[in-house]
C-alpha cells in the first residue's frame, strides 16, 4: 500500500507468476519509483 504526499492511498496490482528473482527485483524496483514519485492530489 502507498500513501500519496496528502495521504491518500495509492493502490497498484503488480503480476509477476513465474517471473523468477529478476522478476520480483524489477517489481521491486517499479514499487520503490512509485513510492518516491512525489504525488499530489
Amino acid at each position: 500500500m502507498l500513501t500519496d504526499r496528502s495521504g491518500r492511498v495509492l493502490t497498484f496490482a503488480f503480476i509477476s507468476n513465474e517471473a523468477g528473482p529478476n522478476g520480483r527485483n524489477a517489481m521491486d524496483a517499479l514499487a520503490t519509483k512509485l513510492w518516491f514519485c512525489g504525488c499530489t492530489t
